[in-house]
């Protein structure tokens, strides 16, 4: 009987901790891996670093990880300036960009941007 008792016990410990671990993976958003400077068709330049962006302007912004996408809300001074951007994953070197607008009618507008070319001094 004792050994009964202790192999539930053991069992509900392990449930518990899988469902916890489980739980908590389920809360926290997949990292997005867009790490580094990306450069848009027109010449623009972003660097990324996590959750933190470095403007084409030169200001540096705090995003928010979706489970798809790093968010942002472009800051005053910026083209675009009150805009949310979600910058996305699009394959090997690639980023899709999507301008959100506080009031818009048509689907958010994208560009494909791609990673900056290295450069040396």
């Amino acid at each position: 009987m004792m050994k009964t008792t202790k192999l539930r016990a053991t069992s509900m410990l392990s449930f518990s901790v899988l469902v916890f671990s489980g739980a908590l993976a389920m809360a926290t958003p997949p990292a997005v891996l867009l790490d580094g400077a990306w450069c848009s068709p027109a010449g623009e330049r972003v660097e990324i670093d996590g959750t933190r962006v470095v403007t084409p302007g030169g200001r540096v912004v705090e995003g928010r990880l979706t489970e798809h996408a790093l968010v942002l809300r472009v800051p005053d001074g910026e083209r675009g300036a009150g805009d949310d951007l979600y910058f996305e994953p699009a394959g090997k070197g690639q980023l899709k960009v999507t301008t959100i607008r506080p009031v818009q009618i048509e689907p958010g507008a994208h560009e494909d941007w791609s990673r900056c070319a290295t450069t040396t001094s």
